[in-house]
């Protein structure tokens, strides 16, 4: 072998080492602060690929999801409109969560380690397990009366329980409740951003 072969081939050799000890430092030492990036997407990305779980009142579901065929695919709708919104809250892919929206998110979204099957093998393969149900002791004629009580002005907040455990019914008489998902600029009678 040639003398400028061998300086050759350990230039290539000594490069082929600096690249592997870059990648080593992005993938493992630096990956924290790359995951903790705002302008990193990737994480919210995934959250909306999959439908979120429904939140039942009565058996039934008063949440559901919409694909949108958008980066962020699914967005949340309520079929009730708000008339469960004060229990239920929102989540916007805009503006975040609230209510029970935001205390069982990590449920709802299937971020929940209850919800794996094979907690490992979602930690190599990076994927999502499908989102939970939460189910409410909500009583639907209750919350319907509260809530029909409190549109005609009797009442701001009415809290009311049959037993301790038992059916409860909520009810937010101010008209700060949005009738669509804040943040999807979807709103009655307009097209939604593109």
């Amino acid at each position: 072998m040639s003398r400028n072969i061998r300086h050759a081939a350990l230039f290539c050799a000594l490069l082929l080492v600096a690249l592997l000890v870059n990648a080593t430092r992005v993938q493992v030492l630096r990956a924290d602060a790359y995951d903790s990036n705002p302008a990193n997407r990737r994480d919210t990305i995934a959250r909306y690929q999959q439908p979120r779980g429904d939140i039942l009142v009565d058996g039934r579901p008063v949440t559901g999801s919409r694909d949108t065929g958008e980066h962020l695919r699914y967005e949340r709708t309520y079929r009730e409109g708000p008339l469960y919104a004060p229990v239920t809250g929102f989540a916007s892919q805009e503006y975040g969560t609230t209510l029970l929206e935001h205390t069982e998110d990590g449920l709802l979204s299937g971020d929940a380690p209850v919800l794996a099957p094979l907690p490992l093998w979602n930690e190599f393969t990076r994927g999502r397990n499908a989102g939970g149900h939460v189910v409410t002791t909500i009583d639907p004629a209750a919350q319907r009366a509260a809530y029909e009580g409190c549109a005609r002005g009797r009442g701001r907040w009415r809290r009311w329980s049959r037993r301790p455990g038992g059916s409860w019914r909520w009810c937010r008489c101010r008209r700060t409740i949005p009738r669509c998902c804040p943040g999807t600029g979807r709103r009655r009678g307009t097209p939604g951003r593109g």
